[in-house]
Formats: structure tokens, sequence, C-alpha cells
């Protein structure tokens, strides 16, 4: 008995003496010379009581825990869900009015905004997706309307050109996200408004095409240049085989390095290739496209839909074009695709992450001013087109920025801003 005792002494230390007493009592009773079978199994059982019981009050004191029981792992709330089908949604609208001119997606899911003003000043502002907030930030410091931007690789953003008291700009400024400043670069060796940017596989920045206003009027250029962002300089490279200019051109990269170029007044195309710094004509559109929309789509042929025929002899009150085409850059060929449902043009198009399609508002008749709140999806497996939800206002001249989450910021043409979700089904 007295090695049980010594077994059991913890148990009185952890005070439960009471227990310990009744099991020495029971065992005392028992015969000293008799190992009957019967008494060691209840020596057994009454020792596993013990150990129960201490293990109980080791639980109950805290100085034994059972995770698994006591603390179950948190379950993790669940996400906003999105709708079920594809839906606008009201988003904050940017301090400043005026005219929105340019949308940037920065690296860390912020949304660059250019607003200009009647005086020609611009504004910057930054749009947080997830507080739907605007925070202004500096302005620009020659900036004017009707500039280009593009998202350098570096993270950096650059504007160039613009209109500013009828005069066009040369000049060129950089934002950098992470200061919230604008820092003049150098400047293009043309001034030039209206004309499209692109950024190249090697980083650097082709600016194309565009107007040059001049006492006479606008004159449309068919030069083009080069900005590296390595010394801030812009150098000039081949210009187009347009000779008679391009304003309003629309510029796509391809996979392969190459721009496709076309529009601007003209249904001819061309493809600018940076290697040797020369341009080559390719296969015309069906037509001219003015203010058509151009999307390089996910199997590396281009999406051109809409636009506006301003042929000579052509009622400007019904040349919108519903229509669309193919640029296929492994045959330099355009293949008619699906009709859309409303003719337009000055809209946006937006690739969604599922390949397909987003086109938003626009014009269809320039003399009656009709904007449009409609908006369309264009499927790339059936090539044919489907309505989706329409915007909550009207808009022409706005602008459009594929989000991070996968949803389309469109902001301007209008007052506000809203937010097109695919939905879960899309």
């Amino acid at each position: 008995m007295t090695d049980l005792h010594e077994r059991f002494q913890a148990l009185d230390d952890l005070h439960a003496p009471e227990l310990w007493r009744e099991i020495e009592g029971r065992a005392a009773t028992l015969p000293r010379r008799t190992a009957a079978p019967v008494s060691w199994a209840l020596i057994v059982v009454l020792l596993l009581l013990g150990l129960t019981a201490g293990g109980a009050a080791l639980i109950g004191w805290g100085l034994v825990k059972l995770p698994s029981v006591i603390e179950p792992s948190p379950t993790p709330s669940p996400g906003p869900t999105p709708p079920a089908a594809p839906t606008w949604i009201s988003a904050a609208s940017p301090d400043q009015s005026g005219e929105v001119q340019l949308a940037t997606l920065l690296d860390d899911g912020r949304v660059l905004v250019l607003v200009g003003n009647e005086r020609g000043d611009v504004s910057a502002e930054l749009y947080n997706p997830a507080r739907d907030s605007w925070t202004p930030t500096a302005s620009l410091r020659q900036g004017g309307l009707r500039a280009a931007a593009v998202l350098l690789r570096n993270g950096r953003v650059l504007v160039a050109g613009g209109i500013d008291s009828d005069v066009a700009l040369a000049s060129a400024e950089v934002f950098d996200p992470a200061t919230g400043t604008w820092t003049l670069t150098g400047s293009m060796n043309q001034a030039r408004d209206h004309f499209a940017a692109v950024v190249l596989p090697d980083g650097k920045v082709l600016a194309v095409g565009g107007d040059q206003e001049t006492p006479d009027g606008a004159v449309s250029l068919a030069t083009a240049e080069l900005y590296d962002p390595a010394t801030g300089t812009w150098a000039v490279t081949g210009s187009m085989v347009a000779a008679s200019g391009r304003a309003s051109p629309t510029a796509v990269l391809l996979d392969d390095g190459q721009v496709l170029v076309f529009g601007g007044g003209s249904h001819s195309a061309e493809l600018y290739d940076p290697a040797t710094g020369s341009w080559a004509a390719t296969t015309d559109t069906s037509g001219p496209r003015d203010g058509a929309s151009a999307t390089l789509l996910d199997d590396g042929t281009v999406l051109v839909a809409g636009g506006q025929d301003r042929s000579p002899g052509t009622d400007v009150d019904s040349s919108a074009l519903s229509s669309a085409e193919l640029y296929d850059p492994a045959t330099g060929q355009w293949t008619v695709t699906g009709d859309m449902g409303q003719g337009r043009y000055w809209h946006t198009a937006t690739l969604l992450r599922d390949g397909r399609v987003l086109i938003a508002g626009g014009e269809k008749a320039f003399l009656s001013f009709n904007h449009l709140s409609s908006a369309e999806l264009y499927d790339p497996v059936t090539g044919t087109w489907s309505a989706t939800a329409s915007l909550s206002a009207s808009r022409v001249g706005h602008v459009a920025v594929l989000l991070e989450d996968g949803r389309v910021l469109i902001v301007g043409g209008n007052l506000g801003a809203e937010i097109y979700d695919p939905g879960r089904a899309n």
C-alpha cells in the first residue's frame, strides 16, 4: 500500500483528498494475502476512476486544454456574394466636375482619372474600388485635353500631348503613384492631340497620328515617335503609310509585338514593326469606322465593333454601324462576325475575365445627340452578341477600366460613376 500511496500522492497536491481517502479506505479492507482476481479488478476500476477525476480536474482548472473542443477553429466569414445576374452598381462620383479624359488602372488596384474643365485645366483623382472612394491628387503641370495616357512598366503613368486654348501640346509628364506627384519629362518632337499611344514589349511608348492645330485649322498627322522611360526622351520613328495622316486613330498591340493601326477617316489599316521602326500596309477594314472600338481577344485576334461611316454622301444622322469584324494577325485578313444589336460609336469595349467583350454606351445619331445607355456582350466562341444590363444613364465619351476583381468601372460621359458586375453566372 505504501507504493500505491506514493503513486497517488499527486492527487493530494491537486486538492482531491477526499477521493484519495475513499480509495485508500476501500483498499485497506481487502485481504492482504489474497490475490483474488476480483479484488485486483476492483482496484483497477478505482484507479481508472481516480485518473478520470484527476484529468477532469486538470481540464477544469485550465492546466490542460483540449483545443479541438474548447477552442474550435473559427469559421471564415464568406466574402460578398456576386449577384446571380449581371448588373450595374452605383459608385461614388469624382470630386472634381468637368469632362473625364482618361482612366488608367494602377498596379496597386487604384484607378487614376484625369478630369478637364472648360478653362483647359486638368485635375487628377484616384479611385479606390475597395472603399468606393475618390481622393484628389496633384494636378497636371502642363496637361491639356485630349491627351494620351499609358501605364509604364515601372508602375508610373505617362501623359503626353493634348490641347490647351486651341493649341496642341508637345509636353509630357509622369505621375508617380507612390508620391502622388507629377514630374515633367521630355517633350514630343511634334505637338499633337487626338492621337494613339501604346506601350511596346520593350517598355518604350509609341505615339502615332493625331491632330496638330494651326491657324488654318487642324492637320492630321502621319508621323510617329517613341518615348524611352529610361532616358525620358522622345525619338522620331518611321511615318505611317497613310500619307494624309490619321486623326483619332485606333491602335492595338498584337501578341507578336507589332501594332495594328486603323481608322482616322480611312478604312485602311497598317502594322508597325518595332524591330525595324517601319510601317507596312495590311488588309483594309470593310469600311470607314471612326469611333469604333478595338479589343485584343484571348486568341490573339482583334475585334473591331461599331463606329461611324463618315464617307461623303453618308447621312451622318444614320451613320452608326452595328457591324463588327475580326482581324487575324496570322493571315492579315479581316473576317465579318455577328452584328451588334445596336449601331453605336464612341462607346467603350472591355475584355472581361471570361474572354467575352462588354460594349457599353455610345452614340447612335450625331445630329440628334442620341446617347445610349444599352450594353451588349460579345461571345468569341459563338461570334454572337447578347444584350446585358443597361447603364443607369446614357453615356458617350466615357471611359471604362477593368478592375482587379473582374468588375468594370465606367466614369464620365454623364454625371457619376457606376460599376458593371458580370455576376455568378458569368
